[in-house]
């Protein structure tokens, strides 16, 4: 399988991101890589938005073990 792209929507996830701590980027950035590279992913991490075409909400817990 080819890795998904993934796209932020103008700077909103940036700023956010930015704002975070190291413990919180960590499990973002992990969340990403698994998003990218895992074939199946669960809905409670990786969410179709309704009404959207190819839109996805990427849902990050903390304490997630990927």
């Amino acid at each position: 399988m080819v890795p998904r792209a993934i796209i932020f929507y103008k700077n909103y996830f940036i700023d956010f991101y930015k704002e975070q701590n190291d413990k919180v980027k960590k499990n973002i950035n992990k969340s990403l890589e698994y998003v990218k590279t895992v074939e199946v992913i669960p809905e409670d991490i990786f969410k179709h938005i309704e009404n959207s075409n190819g839109l996805y909400e990427v849902r990050v817990k903390q304490g997630i073990n990927l």
